[in-house]
């Protein structure tokens, strides 16, 4: 039983973790796009961008349980410069055909979470 919780317990922290952090970039998306009025696309770079430090030292301690060191830092770097512009472009394609950045945001969301999560577990905070 203590073999099945601790062989779970990694992705329902990351789908809380996730959760959390999605719910960040909504509400500054939406605070973004409802009261500043700026543009949709630049709001969710610079907001992604946020939300990409935190996830960093939160995703490493509390759902992998690692101890971050250079070599972290640098395959997550790599691994961020990726997301960050394969996020920033199925955003502003999805946004191009909905003109709704919260349900854009949503979709790339949805879309792109099993892949991070996997490529966190196996690249960026491998052993």
């Amino acid at each position: 039983m203590s073999d099945l919780i601790r062989r779970f317990a990694s992705p329902i922290k990351y789908v809380v973790l996730s959760g959390m952090i999605y719910a960040y970039i909504f509400v500054f998306l939406w605070l973004a796009d409802s009261f500043l009025e700026t543009n949709a696309r630049i709001s969710y770079a610079v907001i992604l961008g946020s939300a990409y430090i935190i996830d960093y030292a939160l995703t490493g301690r509390w759902v992998f349980q690692k101890n971050l060191n250079w070599k972290t830092v640098v395959r997550f770097l790599i691994f961020i410069v990726i997301s960050y512009v394969l996020n920033v472009l199925v955003f502003s394609l999805i946004y191009s055909a909905t003109e709704v950045a919260l349900l854009s945001a949503l979709l790339v969301a949805l879309i792109l979470f099993f892949p991070r999560y996997y490529l966190s577990k196996r690249f960026v905070y491998r052993d």
